[in-house]
């Protein structure tokens, strides 16, 4: 079933392996305790319940989940996204496995890889930051210089195996 509406209302609606029964398409998608596989809209709101894919010009994520999101602007609240690609992303109290967009705000927020022209960031935890510009306290365990310092070392390690590797093979 899909549906394609000025205005389309997803309530109470399970996800299901069933991905043509679960496209959902209109200007503006509400998706309320319930999920959808595909959803294509301008505007995407998603209060406790969650989809697979998802692309609009406006995300609002509200105690839900998404697995891939394409947007230009995206907020979580109390929820959580995979993946997103946006211009602008916005998480509190959330969290997001890799976020890449020119500007990211993590507020009381985990993350995995966040990449961003400009990063803001209160309280929140990432493993792997890449971004222009970061103001804010953030927690992380690799930044744009410590990737950039792993990768040399990566390098060299690697190429030192290589090296001693060929010369082990010259003797034989």
């Amino acid at each position: 079933m899909s549906e394609d509406l000025v205005s389309s209302e997803v309530e109470n609606r399970s996800l299901n392996s069933d991905a043509e029964d679960q496209i959902v398409s209109g200007e503006v998608v509400n998706i309320q305790q319930g999920g959808a596989q595909s959803v294509e809209a301008e505007t995407v709101r998603i209060v406790q319940g969650g989809a697979n894919s998802v692309s609009a010009n406006e995300v609002e994520i509200r105690q839900g989940g998404a697995s891939i999101v394409n947007a230009d602007v995206v907020h979580v609240e109390q929820g959580g996204i995979v993946a997103a690609r946006a211009g602008t992303v916005g998480v509190e109290q959330g969290g997001i496995v890799v976020g890449i967009a020119d500007r990211l705000q993590l507020t009381n927020s985990n993350s995995f890889l966040v990449v961003g022209d400009q990063v803001k960031s209160d309280h929140s935890r990432t493993m792997i930051l890449l971004a222009r510009e970061v103001n804010g306290p953030v927690e992380t365990v690799l930044d744009t210089q410590g990737a950039a310092v792993a990768g040399m070392i990566a390098g060299v390690a690697v190429g030192l195996i290589l090296f001693v590797g060929s010369l082990l093979r010259r003797r034989r």
